[in-house]
């Protein structure tokens, strides 16, 4: 059976590096592999018992000094006692390992900078940490004197909150330091943690202590008491990292893996490996890169160590602390070089969007730390310090954001269309903040007559940044290099409104302004694509209008509910769906001759009968989209963007509905609804300049062509088909050849290069057909680089099932199942991303038993001519 990702109805996130891994992406030199090498065979000859081979193999080797026989040996020495306490754990009476006065027990943790063991220093009878430089380390004269800085580094420091050193020694050729045990976790254990937690995984991190409870259950995340204790986890970093910088000593490391929280919730700076202090020699050259990559300062990304100073610790304390508030990494990129980009180019992604019980205050002080110029950063550790304890207290803090102006021109500097509208855009948001500032001061002065005119004057702030917000970002999304600021303009509205929800918790009288602001709240996180939120914003905002008394609110009700079922269409959760738009429309119904209701309901209709096509309840679908379009007949004269839009989807959805029982009706509708949303646009673009709502439509249009190229090509009129596909694929190419960085034009052109193949395939044109399909898979394998979600892999998966049959109807059986086993693979990715979207499961049985029939080698397993609509 052909696929198709045609007839379509309207309506339809990383890998984080861990703490080490930047450590075992060393490079090494084709001497120090050798060296290895030498020291494998070395290994295995004294592991056999053979002593005299083992010094045969030295032997060999001349080009070995003295220098490194004897760190050769002791390695060897250490790994064996290692391998023997892991395999005796069980026998009380293993041999200890020794090093010197050190016992080692347990590894703690490795990279490679060094290795760390618990261990018991004999002569003091006390538990310490001892760090080892790895093998490969005593290679490098480099490593090995960052080895002893670090040591050194770190003992001329004496902070309660810097992990003290005892002692520094070298014995059999084996340089370590012991420094106190701390007993907790690090930093990037409890995010992981947290992560693990949040995402429903058991986690096997040992849980911390009361002190710090707050820190370590899921349900406090967003809760102030979190916020002020990773505050004052910051506040002591901050100081104690203040207080190597007095000593000259710039750390250049901060991280989370390098950050310990005790069991008492103290933390603990650690690991001193890449410090640079005055006096001591600099082990790095213009250029390089030195630190952990994710959070390097920018100075350091661009490998400009000369810019390196205290402020770059400032900066990587920002990041942490980022994603310890977060629980997500300032930047995610994993591709290396994409990364250093991101680092030295974008803005991290706005943390109130990420966690909007984040006060604005802290936000603040975090973005200050973060600042790509060092010059705008904080002037010390110790400064970023008191503003986290201002903050604590309540007080004002120093740190201010930037301003509109300087914040767009940061972010898309390249393209001044962009910049203008991104200041407006901001303007406007903020605007709107200072409105309801000076509103809520009048009502407080004034009372009652005073909070009508504020909640009037609020009402048009919500509307402001509402509409402005939606639209523009449509708007900047066309554009290149305007990612940043549509990510700081939702950013910007929707701290907006958790600012106003704040407010309204404290001061009675605002309960349907609270709930229209979950409204609009809901809307923006569905932009910005957190479909979670946006639910859980949907669900607020209808709770709380049930239970006001207007009729309006009802209103309101009906259309929250009609949302929050396409929100849960998206995700595949039918049955969900449908319930929440039959409530809407159940609502609806009660206001029949409200001018006002008349466009949502007729749109609660359409995304109805969407539902009960895709369950296959077709007679009702039929009934809603017929209700839908008389509504639409009822709707006041004269023309606007809305109605244009929802016509464009009514008509499109009931086209491709009609389709399925009466292919001539459909043709007919189709073509008639073509023309007359032709002429609706253009009356409407002579009243008002054209809008990207305008646009919209016209997305609307390009998938009617490709429904008609569909039943054109069913109906044996290839010459019509044909040129209804051209005209999609003509729409779809110069939308991306306009806006590029629209994320959805790849798959919707790749969709219109199958219908295509499909209409040659019909033709018998095999070689045409074939090569519209490999145009369609290359689209999807680009759009699947650059997105996971399940539509993409589905679509993909339609595609190589079509030419997997090409290749079965070529008689190429061996390539036939190698594209139908990619398809499988494809759409069970759709079903993993999309478990509940019983589509996808259909899909992928469809899949499955085309290869069954390739196995069973039939002659002719689908009709030349059967096409499966999607």
């Amino acid at each position: 059976m052909m696929h198709d990702d045609s007839l379509q109805f309207p309506g339809d996130a990383g890998v984080h590096t861990s703490e080490h891994a930047d450590w075992s992406s060393k490079e090494f030199s084709a001497a120090e592999t050798k060296l290895a090498e030498i020291f494998e065979r070395y290994s295995s000859a004294l592991d056999a018992g053979d002593h005299d081979l083992a010094e045969q193999i030295l032997a060999e080797h001349p080009e070995i000094g003295d220098e490194f026989r004897t760190p050769l040996r002791g390695l060897y020495l250490l790994g064996r006692e290692a391998r023997a306490q892991k395999e005796e754990s069980h026998q009380t009476d293993a041999p200890a390992k020794r090093l010197g006065d050190f016992e080692l027990g347990e590894e703690l943790g490795r990279g490679g900078m060094g290795i760390v063991y618990a261990a018991k220093q004999i002569s003091l009878q006390r538990d310490v940490a001892l760090k080892i430089l790895p093998f490969t380390a005593v290679l490098d004269p480099r490593q090995v004197a960052r080895f002893q800085n670090e040591a050194q580094a770190a003992a001329s420091l004496h902070h309660p909150n810097i992990v003290p050193v005892y002692g520094v020694g070298c014995e059999r050729g084996v340089h370590y330091y012991s420094m106190q045990m701390i007993k907790g976790q690090t930093i990037a254990q409890l995010i992981r943690q947290l992560r693990d937690t949040r995402n429903g995984q058991e986690s096997d991190t040992e849980q911390l202590t009361e002190h710090l409870s707050s820190l370590s259950t899921v349900a406090s995340i967003q809760s102030r008491s979190f916020v002020r204790n990773v505050v004052s986890v910051g506040v002591q970093i901050a100081e104690a990292v203040h207080f190597a910088h007095e000593h000259g000593i710039i750390h250049r490391d901060i991280k989370p893996s390098n950050l310990l929280l005790d069991q008492n919730g103290t933390p603990w700076v650690a690991d001193f490996g890449l410090a640079r202090g005055r006096g001591t020699a600099n082990l790095t050259s213009q250029g390089d890169q030195v630190g952990t990559l994710r959070y390097m300062s920018p100075e350091q990304a661009a490998g400009r160590n000369h810019e390196v100073d205290f402020r770059t610790d400032v900066y990587s304390l920002g990041v942490t602390l980022y994603e310890l508030l977060t629980l997500q990494p300032a930047f995610e990129e994993n591709d290396r070089i994409k990364l250093l980009s991101q680092i030295q180019s974008d803005e991290p992604l706005s943390m109130r969007l990420s966690n909007p019980s984040i006060p604005y205050d802290l936000e603040t002080i975090i973005s200050k730390a973060t600042e790509k110029n060092p010059h705008q950063r904080y002037s010390s550790s110790a400064a970023l310090a008191d503003d986290l304890n201002r903050f604590l207290e309540g007080k004002a803090i120093l740190a201010t954001r930037k301003s509109i102006a300087e914040r767009a021109a940061d972010s898309i500097a390249r393209n001044k269309r962009v910049a203008m509208l991104a200041a407006t855009a901001l303007l406007l948001t903020t605007l709107a903040a200072i409105f309801v500032a000076s509103v809520f001061y009048h009502q407080r002065q004034r009372e009652q007559a005073a909070a009508d005119r504020a909640r009037f004057f609020l009402q048009q702030a919500h509307q402001t940044v509402d509409r402005f917000n939606l639209l523009m970002s449509d708007q900047l999304l066309a554009m290149p290099d305007s990612e940043p600021l549509r990510r700081e303009m939702f950013s910007e509205s929707i701290g907006y409104y958790h600012d106003f929800l704040d407010y309204a918790a404290t001061n009675p009288g605002f309960e349907i302004e609270q709930a229209k602001t979950h409204a609009h709240l809901a809307r923006l996180y569905e932009r910005a694509g957190d479909i979670s939120k946006a639910q859980g914003e949907y669900q607020t905002a209808i709770s709380q209008f049930r239970v006001l008394p207007a009729d309006e609110m009802r209103l309101e009700e009906a259309v929250a509910l009609n949302r929050l079922g396409l929100s849960q269409h998206r995700v595949g959760e039918l049955r969900l769906a449908d319930e929440s738009i039959r409530n809407s429309i159940a609502i609806f119904e009660n206001f029949p001759d409200q001018p006002s209701a008349l466009l949502p309901h007729a749109m609660a209709l359409a995304n109805a009968a969407t539902i009960d096509n895709a369950s296959g309840r077709t007679k009702q679908a039929k009934a809603n989209y017929e209700s839908a379009l008389a509504l639409l007949a009822k709707t006041p004269a004269g023309e606007s963007e809305e109605l244009l839009v929802a016509r464009a989807k009514i008509t499109n959805g009931y086209g491709a509905l009609l389709s399925q029982t009466d292919p001539q009706r459909a043709i007919q509708f189709l073509v008639e609804g073509i023309a007359t949303l032709g002429e609706s646009k253009a009356q409407l673009q002579d009243q008002t300049s054209a809008s990207f709502l305008v646009e919209e439509n016209d997305l609307h249009l390009a998938d009617m062509h490709n429904n008609l190229a569909i039943l054109f090509s069913r109906e044996g009129r290839f010459e019509d088909a044909i040129s209804h596909a051209q005209k999609a694929i003509d729409f779809w190419e110069d939308r991306i050849k306009r806006h590029p960085s629209l994320r959805d034009s790849d798959g919707r052109l790749a969709t219109a290069f199958n219908t295509l193949g499909e209409i040659h395939w019909r033709q018998q044109d095999i070689r045409k057909s074939d090569r519209l399909f490999a145009k369609a898979e290359a689209l999807l394998r680009k759009a699947e680089k650059s997105s996971s979600d399940p539509e993409t892999q589905s679509r993909l998966a339609g595609v190589l099932h079509n030419r997997s049959l090409i290749a079965f109807r070529s008689g190429n059986l061996i390539l036939a199942k190698s594209r139908i086993e990619d398809a499988i693979l494809s759409q069970s990715e759709a079903v993993v991303l999309a478990p509940k979207n019983e589509l996808y499961q259909q899909l992928l049985t469809s899949h499955r038993e085309a290869r069954s029939a390739y196995t069973k080698q039939q002659s002719s397993p689908v009709s030349a001519t059967t096409m499966e609509t999607r």
